[in-house]
């Protein structure tokens, strides 16, 4: 005979589903920091970003946490077994964080949803969604994507929601997440290329303003990207980019020093040549200078490196000493150096 007091939510086919779906609620206002159980329980990990720009396990590391943004990676062996305990997972969590207002859960240990657990991932969504965060989601399997794929999940989630890779995910929202203070010291800033505004050094180079406290000419913005721009960083650029020219209202001239620039793909390609027409058509003028032979082949450029010239994407490129023999352009420990005048 069925015992009553057993209902059927209490029913478990194996032990570790028991104590994934139990934990939490057994724990509730417990003090125990070392149960033996607690690797089976469902857990949200938070990374963050070491001196290498490696994101690892924050608090197993000590890690410094980005203010704005938190990096929260499904653990255990039945992370979404239970809703109850996954959602008590997220409230713990967002209690110690209070300032975040943006999530990134990362499911790159999630290799295949069943229907239950995929009812349970969409649940844990809406709600933080609907607690006033940004929600986003990255490191999917493609198992995962497929699962995902043919559920509601696509209309939840919109646009812009989902991502291949954290990095990815990281570079889309760093901007928006920080800007009531862009100046914030973000661990997360490693994890991506930075975007440096560049002045006349008195040792006649162009450098990074604000480490060597230079002053920045009120007319033209020049900068200098520091890193890959492909398909996971060249939206940040732009962004980033468009952070400093609100803040420089008078300058209509926009010179990017592209020497330091790499791995650059036919997406960031194509987005940056609408990002350059957007920008003239603005009311800007866009400049590259210094662009390696890799770089123009991935423009479409065949016209080689000699000589200036405005290409078919609406920007002037403006080629190094480096390149070319004669000219004002030189180079000194691999950064472009200019006479010594004003920008």
């Amino acid at each position: 005979m069925f015992i009553p007091i057993l209902r059927h939510e209490n029913m478990y086919p194996t032990q570790m589903m028991a104590i994934a779906a139990i934990y939490a609620r057994a724990h509730a206002g417990s003090s125990e920091g070392n149960c033996p159980l607690r690797s089976l329980a469902p857990r949200l990990t938070e990374l963050s970003a070491d001196a290498e720009g490696i994101l690892r396990n924050a608090e197993v590391r000590q890690l410094r946490l980005c203010n704005r943004i938190g990096l929260l990676r499904f653990d255990g062996p039945l992370a979404l077994h239970s809703r109850k305990a996954i959602q008590s997972e997220f409230i713990q969590w967002a209690k110690t964080r209070p300032s975040v207002r943006s999530v990134v859960f990362l499911a790159d240990r999630l290799e295949k949803l069943d229907a239950h657990e995929l009812e349970n991932l969409i649940s844990l969504l809406k709600e933080v969604r609907n607690a006033g965060y940004r929600v986003s989601l990255a490191n999917l399997s493609d198992q995962a994507q497929e699962d995902l794929a043919q559920s509601e999940f696509a209309e939840l989630a919109g646009s812009g929601s989902t991502y291949q890779t954290d990095t990815l995910a990281i570079a889309d929202i760093m901007v928006d997440a920080h800007v009531d203070a862009p100046d914030e010291d973000c661990p997360l800033q490693s994890v991506l290329p930075r975007l440096i505004e560049l002045s006349l050094h008195p040792d006649g180079s162009l450098r990074d303003a604000r480490r060597h406290g230079l002053a920045l000419c009120k007319h033209i913005v020049a900068v200098r990207f520091d890193g890959p721009l492909n398909f996971t960083t060249v939206r940040y650029f732009e962004k980033k980019l468009q952070q400093v020219l609100q803040r420089r209202g008078s300058a209509r001239h926009i010179l990017i020093a592209a020497h330091t620039l790499a791995g650059l793909d036919s997406a960031a390609v194509q987005e940056f040549a609408r990002f350059s027409e957007r920008l003239q058509r603005d009311g800007y003028s866009v400049s590259l200078s210094g662009l390696t032979d890799e770089a123009l082949e991935a423009l479409g450029d065949d016209r080689g490196v000699a000589g200036d010239h405005e290409d078919h994407h609406g920007f002037s490129h403006h080629p190094s000493k480096a390149q070319h023999d004669g000219g004002d352009d030189t180079w000194q420990g691999g950064r472009e150096s200019h006479p010594k005048s004003c920008l």
